[in-house]
């Protein structure tokens, strides 16, 4: 039987334990926070690599050298994204990286890009060798940045997205509907958001996520989620739907980054954006050489050193890692409430049975 003092100290511990139990782990990712990241499917045999005159494999249109495979010759390193090695490696990586979903460009049906993901989706995701059959595929649609298609061009067009990806189990849906990302337009945010709220709902099926919206309310009902693309900042989010960070800015034809990259800094926005428990936590880029924003392993042609997978594995480490160590909280938590359970299942009865004591005590007196 436990004495008065054990009693006293069993409380102290029950107080202590049952706080910390139901306690939040900080900085813990929420369960409907996913993981992306936008990807370019536009390279191709020096394809890309080429604009404003560069001459590959001499020069390139880039700051950086992708280091595909750890290969350092530039006759080789800028790849084609059609050549399935180069997809291969770029999954591998995605995975480490811990990506939910990869957000690829396009620019319109038959377009590269539209053919590159077509072999991704169906040529290279459903097969065995595939290192990252989970990853999920969303579009992001681009003509919108230079034109301005009517909206029978663009019901068209989803129409042609629906039916060439609608069906496939590698594509990223939310509630059942297919997520499809859209360009900042240049037009009005009124006229953009009218026309693509009616657009999505002639085709029908589609989750709308659209861009930046910086005052929503009127707009409420018009789109699933929102999103915004400036990788010229570190990171920015709002408080609820997206969230993005960069790892550096420094386009091509500029003489100088606009921001430079920083590993320290780069691992502090993902902490901030990780913390921010938004929808969609975006990384901006996974592979934009053009504007020097992208985290897939390269070499910084200032400094001629090469960075490999600090930045996916910073976007593992802090997005995802801190996941996987929380993993055996509920473990954790259930054999403190267990001891609890038992250490209650002790005292109730001691201190009946205590009580019974006192009272025959003062029954006899």
């Amino acid at each position: 039987m436990l004495t008065h003092d054990a009693l006293k100290c069993v409380l102290l511990i029950l107080t202590i334990l049952l706080p910390v139990s139901f306690a939040p782990v900080a900085g813990v990712t929420q369960s409907h926070q996913l993981l992306g990241t936008f990807f370019y499917p536009w390279f191709g045999h020096y394809n890309h690599w080429n604009l404003s005159g560069f001459q590959p494999p001499l020069n390139w249109s880039s700051r950086f050298l992708p280091s595909a495979f750890n290969i350092k010759d530039p006759a080789i390193a800028l790849y084609d994204s059609n050549n399935t090695n180069v997809i291969f490696w770029q999954l591998q990586k995605m995975r480490q990286a811990g990506l939910d979903f990869a957000i690829s460009s396009w620019w319109g049906r038959d377009s590269y890009d539209d053919a590159v993901l077509r072999k991704i989706i169906f040529g290279i995701m459903p097969r065995g060798d595939n290192p990252f059959r989970n990853l999920r595929w969303s579009i992001v649609y681009e003509k919108v940045r230079f034109v301005d298609p009517s909206i029978e061009e663009i019901v068209r067009d989803l129409q042609y997205l629906k039916a060439t990806f609608g069906s496939s189990s590698s594509i990223l849906r939310v509630d059942g509907r297919m997520v499809l990302f859209v360009a900042g337009a240049r037009e009005g945010l009124e006229v953009y958001v009218e026309k693509w709220s009616e657009a999505a709902k002639r085709v029908g099926g589609l989750y709308l996520v659209l861009r930046d919206c910086r005052e929503c309310s009127p707009f409420v009902g018009k789109a699933d989620a929102w999103y915004q693309f400036a990788p010229a900042n570190r990171i920015q989010f709002d408080s609820y739907y997206w969230g993005y960070a960069s790892p550096g800015y420094w386009i091509y034809n500029e003489s100088a980054p606009r921001l430079s990259r920083n590993p320290t800094e780069f691992a502090n926005a993902l902490r901030s954006l990780r913390e921010s428990n938004v929808h969609f936590a975006l990384i901006e880029t996974w592979n934009d050489w053009n504007e020097g924003t992208q985290i897939e392993p390269g070499i910084d042609l200032l400094t001629g050193e090469g960075y490999g997978d600090l930045y996916v594995n910073l976007t593992r480490q802090i997005m995802k890692e801190n996941l996987d160590a929380a993993a055996g909280q509920p473990t954790a938590l259930l054999g403190i409430l267990l001891l609890t359970v038992l250490a209650i299942l002790v005292i109730a009865p001691a201190m009946w049975v205590r009580r019974r004591q006192r009272n025959s005590i003062k029954g006899a007196n």
